[in-house]
């Protein structure tokens, strides 16, 4: 009996063993910080599963309205110019190639680029840990219709994020060097992979600052007039 009793006891069968403590999502976030006001520059780096990879570099405006302004650069020449408005709509336009066009993010034509705008501004805005969020045990949840998990260290920051849909994992994210942007932590590396295709994708933050306002001005896209314009498909395979 007192062997059967010590048994229980060692292996916390017997309602002995302390459960884990539930997920504190408001000591993480108050860590974190958000910011709707949003002004970022990043180095991107494709790691395709088949072909060459590619180096670029991306400047993001994140308006309080909602609206973002991207531009995209390689060897300091633009190659790419989008806005965004908040209801998911956008015009982009290739300068080099002098063509344009103009869609919705939730299309199946998106550029590459804008496709994962979203994600990458959450990211930005407030982190590993999206606003509203309330993780279950393991820190983990769901939206948009797949389901979250989220990884932290032994310093209570994240170190991953996995997104996927009827338990089976689509994107990994990994987190790494975080770094303090005047009270607002953010990982300055982070890594992609979409697990279906294979495909990988480095991105380090270059700088962070989350301004007041940012003016209409730097908000502003202008088209040149007599721009050819296309359908996204056509952009898509004339970007540089």
């Amino acid at each position: 009996m007192r062997a059967a009793v010590l048994l229980c006891l060692l292996l916390t069968a017997c309602g002995s063993g302390r459960a884990d403590p539930p997920p504190d999502a408001g000591a993480l976030r108050a860590r974190l910080v958000s910011a709707e006001v949003v002004v970022a520059s990043l180095l991107l780096q494709t790691q395709p599963a088949a072909g060459e990879g590619e180096t670029f570099s991306l400047r993001l405006w994140a308006a309080a309205d909602g609206q973002v302004r991207v531009r995209a650069q390689k060897l300091d020449v633009d190659f790419l110019e989008a806005l965004i408005r908040a209801d998911g709509a956008y015009e982009a336009w290739l300068p080099r190639e002098k063509v344009a066009t103009s869609g919705r993010l939730d299309a199946a034509d998106v550029p590459m680029l804008l496709g994962d705008l979203r994600l990458l501004l959450a990211e930005l805005r407030h982190g590993p840990l999206p606003p509203g969020v309330v993780p279950g045990p393991g820190w983990t949840w769901s939206a948009d219709g797949r389901e979250v998990a989220l990884t932290l260290g032994v310093d209570g920051l994240p170190t991953a994020k996995t997104l996927g849909r009827a338990g089976a994992e689509e994107l990994a994210l990994a987190y790494a060097q975080w770094k303090d942007f005047d009270g607002l932590l953010r990982p300055v590396s982070v890594r992609l992979h979409q697990l279906a295709s294979g495909d990988r994708l480095a991105i380090r933050l270059k700088s962070f600052d989350t301004p007041p306002v940012i003016s209409a001005e730097r908000m502003a896209l202008r088209v040149p007039d007599g721009t050819e314009r296309v359908a996204p498909a056509e952009f898509n395979q004339r970007m540089p």
